[in-house]
């Protein structure tokens, strides 16, 4: 049934008595007209039962036209059309067989009409639930037991693009080319067999275009049980596939890098751990590094709270497991009691609500070997528990640099003995200056002595300058050692002044031999610096013999050289510089002064740079030289400041 109905004359049930002017129906006045012409005939030639035959035309007419009531009216009035036909034909004459045929019309035409309010009430049941169908965006159609289609709703002709007109009387197979994994056999036996069916098809629309839906068929069955059409409701869902296919692609590759990364990948569960996290947060603690600190075996029992979900191929092959399998499960038998500190940091970093965090540590292989990691964790969204760590093995990186380590000391250690090998005749100045001193004063001490009347006041001050020139001879040989020592670097709190004059010391014969005059400016507050000593005396040595030797080459000019120290304008690093008006180097050589084996000397190992820039750098610092615009050589390196000092 149409749903637009008219709102016309109300009656005693205040509901509308006849349809929609709109509506496709038997004109009124036709229906009229035909009550009429039957009266008419019914009264000029009496007609007997048979009109009754004749006014259910009307009433069939009246059914397509008026709603119930109308209908019941057109019925009373056909009753009343054929009392009226009776009267005027027969009077008031006693009863007889024209009376007999009257009371049967009369109660045929009341039947027709109650069949027919019974036959409009079940086609407007069917109309209003067809257009119930309509208002669906499901694709609803029926078709009949040779697959021919009966029914199609608007929700079909969106989806698939065939009109109602163009889709009834066709077979599904020509509109729609359904398609499925094995075949519709099994699915019309299920139908006949269970009444129903569930499943998805493959539909074509009507250019062609693919349409995955999910369908439901239900059978319909005749008075006797019998298959009579089908009932197929399809549901769109090529979106919905589409995107649970980019999933699983997603998903795949997903595996596929999980599985094939050549870095070990765990996927933990922090769910255990992560309400002690929060316990502590409305217990009031901010600093969690203080408070794990504090507290290690908070930090143990977070370890054994962690379960392992999953780990990849080369998480098997780097902990020497037989299969992913010995890695599940809890956490803690990979980590070393000493260890932990590591894990207190990334707990931290969890409860502080950090997107991830990196640290090194050491954990224990199946087979207890010990293994040097880097391990960089991402941390989940909040409300999620799992935790993806990524861990790389880096024990041979580690081995590589001690080795490299070693190998600079060495070349470090080779350096200062060829330095000192420059030096030769400034340490000889050094040694024989005080040994010369002792033996002219403990000459005068025994000619004090020997004397009649010895005297000891001037005996007693040779002696004391002997001890004073034995200290400073024993000082001199002490600093040579130290310099020439191949010791364990160490790091100590040392003032940048301490540094540099223990370093001028070891040159002074070299600036007198080449009158050279030495300049030192230095800032008077510079702070402390933690570094080796004597691998920064090394790095201002090295440089100092440059500019000396820079200096010596020249035959005339200025002999003047300058070390400099000063914080630097961000005022974490100390500025050293060493300044020199020599010879200096080409512009193109700027690049490589620093590489090994690199010199500008005839007679140069190429190593002194070399080395001051690794020791430089292994400090924190850098060091890099300039050509001033006035000629010579610059050369500047930082070194950071201890703030804690």
């Amino acid at each position: 049934m149409n749903a637009s109905v008219a709102q016309g004359t109300e009656g005693a049930f205040g509901r509308p008595w006849r349809r929609h002017s709109g509506n496709k129906q038997f004109p009124r006045i036709g229906i009229v007209l035909i009550a009429a012409l039957i009266f008419a005939a019914d009264t000029e030639l009496p007609l007997g039962s048979a009109v009754a035959g004749l006014y259910a035309i009307v009433l069939i007419l009246a059914a397509g036209t008026y709603l119930r009531r109308g209908v019941i009216v057109t019925g009373l009035c056909c009753i009343g059309l054929t009392t009226v036909s009776y009267l005027a034909s027969q009077g008031l004459s006693p009863p007889r067989d024209p009376f007999l045929r009257w009371a049967v019309s009369c109660a045929a035409i009341g039947v027709i009409t109650l069949l027919t309010l019974r036959n409009q009430a079940a086609t407007q049941t069917q109309r209003e639930q067809a257009e119930l169908l309509n208002l669906t965006h499901d694709a609803i159609f029926v078709r009949d037991t040779q697959d021919i289609v009966t029914s199609w709703t608007r929700g079909a002709e969106a989806l698939y693009g065939w009109s109602a007109e163009e889709a009834l009387g066709r077979p599904v197979q020509t509109l729609l080319a359904p398609e499925r994994p094995g075949g519709f056999q099994p699915v019309q036996a299920q139908v006949l067999r269970e009444g129903h069916w569930e499943g998805e098809v493959l539909h074509r629309t009507r250019g062609g275009q693919p349409v995955i839906v999910s369908s439901r068929w239900a059978l319909q069955t005749g008075p006797h049980g019998a298959p009579s059409a089908i009932l197929e409701t399809n549901t769109d869902i090529t979106l919905q596939q589409q995107a649970v296919a980019e999933l699983r692609r997603s998903e795949a590759r997903y595996r596929s890098i999980f599985q094939s990364a050549g870095v070990a990948i765990w996927d933990e569960d922090y769910s255990d751990v992560q309400p002690l996290l929060e316990e502590l947060r409305q217990q009031g603690v901010t600093d969690f590094n203080r408070y794990f600190a504090e507290n290690p075996d908070f930090v143990r029992q977070a370890v054994t709270l962690v379960r392992v979900l999953d780990v990849n191929e080369t998480a098997v092959q780097m902990f020497q497991a037989e299969s992913k399998h010995e890695l599940l499960g809890p956490l803690e038998p990979v980590f070393l009691p000493g260890t932990s500190g590591s894990f207190a940091n990334l707990l931290a970093a969890l409860a502080e609500g950090k997107p991830g965090c990196k640290s090194e540590t050491v954990v224990s292989t199946r087979r207890g070997e010990k293994l040097s990691i880097l391990m960089s964790v991402t941390f989940p969204p909040a409300g999620e528990s799992r935790v993806l760590v990524t861990i790389m093995d880096i024990t041979e990186r580690r081995r590589a640099e001690h080795d490299l380590q070693r190998t600079r000391e060495n070349l470090a250690h080779a350096t200062r003995v060829a330095t000192l090998g420059e030096l030769t005749a400034s340490i000889a100045h050094e040694v024989s200056q005080p040994i010369a001193a002792i033996v002219a004063n403990g000459a005068a001490a025994l000619r004090w002595l020997r004397r009649e009347a010895p005297d000891l006041g001037e005996a007693t001050q040779a002696m004391e300058r002997t001890i004073r020139d034995g200290k400073r001879a024993g000082d001199v040989v002490a600093r040579i050692r130290a310099f020439v020592s191949k010791s364990v670097p160490r790091r100590d709190i040392v003032a940048p002044r301490d540094l540099v004059d223990e370093a001028v010391l070891l040159l002074q014969r070299e600036f007198q031999n080449h009158d050279i005059t030495l300049t030192i400016d230095m800032n008077p507050d510079l702070p402390l610096i933690e570094a080796d000593r004597l691998q920064i005396e090394h790095v201002i040595v090295n440089l100092l013999i440059n500019g000396v030797q820079s200096l010596a080459d020249m035959e005339s000019g200025r002999r003047d050289l300058t070390l400099k120290a000063d914080l630097a304008e961000s005022g974490e690093v100390i500025l050293f510089s060493v300044r020199d008006h020599g010879i200096g180097f080409a512009e193109k050589d700027t690049k490589r002064l620093f590489d090994a084996f690199f010199t500008t000397k005839a007679n140069g190992m190429g190593m002194g740079l070399a080395v001051c820039r690794s020791t430089v750098e292994a400090h924190g610092g850098r060091i890099w030289a300039s050509r001033p615009a006035v000629g010579g050589a610059l050369i500047q390196f930082t070194l950071p400041a201890c703030k804690s000092h």
